[in-house]
């Protein structure tokens, strides 16, 4: 893992020993990769939604599918057929997945006091 070994180093260059991680979608599978590979630095491990980790069952489900709003089903069969978000936006094509890019990281951290430069 290009990603684990390039994090570690950086742990290493800032003496970072060990420390609590929290990894979302593909940084929830690096994290768990990482912590597997380094269980000293992990002091606690946390995976919000990681890839790569076997969902439960529609029995398990803390929210019944049906009871979500008409958007947020169209998301879960996109993601439970394995579309990503990068595929939506390399379907879009160049200039409109760039403008989709650009206007979602806008609206995240332009108004936490980022000026454009910095959010894009």
């Amino acid at each position: 893992g290009w990603f684990v070994d390039a994090f570690e180093e950086f742990c290493d260059l800032n003496q970072l020993e060990e420390m609590d991680m929290v990894g979302h979608s593909l940084g929830g599978y690096l994290a768990a990769q990482w912590a597997a590979r380094y269980p000293t630095r992990a002091k606690k491990l946390v995976l919000a939604s990681p890839a790569g980790v076997a969902s439960l069952g529609a029995e398990e489900s803390v929210v019944p599918v049906e009871s979500l709003p008409l958007g947020r089903r169209l998301v879960d069969a996109a993601w439970s057929a394995n579309v990503t978000p990068q595929q939506v936006v390399r379907s879009l094509g160049r200039w409109k997945g760039r403008q989709l890019v650009d206007r979602a990281v806008r609206a995240r951290f332009q108004g936490r006091g980022w000026t454009h430069r910095q959010a894009c």
